[in-house]
């Protein structure tokens, strides 16, 4: 599920912060990491180096068929200007 504010991206030289506010988390497909923030927590911030592909509110990691076939309505690509990998 995507909540109304979900996560904030902002880019900053060569790092791309992302700070997660929802209680539904996030899945780094090129990291292949799901990330949730604790309850006690009011965000949950992620460093990037480079490119990547973020899932929104759902865990790729138990390779659930439901959650992979939403998978390409919850994602977004994050490609930085001349940063190694898909934009490259």
């Amino acid at each position: 599920m995507i909540s109304r504010r979900h996560l904030t991206i902002e880019m900053e030289d060569e790092v791309t912060l992302l700070t997660d506010y929802s209680t539904n988390g996030i899945y780094l497909r090129r990291a292949g990491r799901y990330s949730r923030r604790s309850p006690d927590q009011t965000s949950q911030q992620h460093r990037l180096e480079g490119d990547e592909t973020v899932v929104l509110g759902l865990d790729l990691s138990a390779n659930d068929p439901a959650a992979l076939a939403q998978a390409g309505r919850h994602q977004l690509l994050i490609v930085r200007p001349g940063a190694r990998g898909f934009g490259a």
